[in-house]
């Protein structure tokens, strides 16, 4: 997803769903990315969360609804940070 960036108008933000007990970090998923994909699609951040939040109709919820601004982090108000 992108979010808002001063110099290239957006960046990504990756957010990772986890398997429950399997340890990850930023550095390490970044370098298993840094061998798959061009480098500026790196991710300037990792957000780790346990399930993605979803709407009534099973629809990913990536934006905001107020007026159809893009919010990537509005979804996330209910969601379980680790």
């Amino acid at each position: 997803m992108g979010i808002p960036h001063p110099k290239w108008d957006e960046r990504p933000l990756l957010f990772l769903v986890t398997n429950s007990g399997e340890p990850m970090d930023k550095e390490s998923m970044r370098k298993f990315l840094g061998l798959r994909v061009a480098k500026w699609w790196i991710p300037d951040d990792i957000v780790f969360l346990s399930e993605l939040p979803h709407g009534a109709t099973g629809k990913l919820q990536k934006y905001a609804a107020e007026g159809g601004i893009r919010d990537p982090l509005h979804a996330l108000k209910h969601v379980v940070f680790y």
